[in-house]
Formats: structure tokens, sequence, C-alpha cells
């Protein structure tokens, strides 16, 4: 791990590239990602929001990707 330690929020975890590329990042072990279950709630609106079409079990599946395993605040 290199040591940095980023904390993230809604506006760069709903843009799939945006989202990819920093989590793809984390997955290199390029930082330690912190993200909030406030903020995971806000993606969870976000993307049913602006895709309204997106079923429940996909915005779920969507929120629980974007949620590190090893670095969370509650």
């Amino acid at each position: 791990m290199a040591g940095i330690v980023a904390a993230l929020d809604a506006n760069v975890l709903v843009p799939i590239l945006a989202c990819d590329f920093l989590l793809t990042a984390v997955d290199l072990g390029a930082y330690e990602p912190v993200v909030s279950e406030d903020v995971l709630g806000e993606v969870e609106r976000n993307l049913r929001e602006d895709f309204p079409k997106l079923d429940r079990a996909d915005v779920a599946y969507r929120v629980a990707s974007r949620r590190p395993c090893h670095a969370q605040l509650g």
C-alpha cells in the first residue's frame, strides 16, 4: 500500500469511468479508499435518479461494488 488515503465522494463513484479508474487504482495498491455510508446513500439516490430503468437489485449491486470492503467509515 502506498500509504495514501483518499475519501471518495458520490461525484466520483457514480460516473462509470471515474469510478472504474479509481477502484482499479485501489486494486493496484495506489491508495486506500475511505467511503462513508452517507456517500453510499447518495450514490444510491443518484443512480436511481439518473438511471430510472435500473431495478432495485441492479442499484443495490452497483452500490455494493463501490463499497471498498476494507475501507469504510460508518
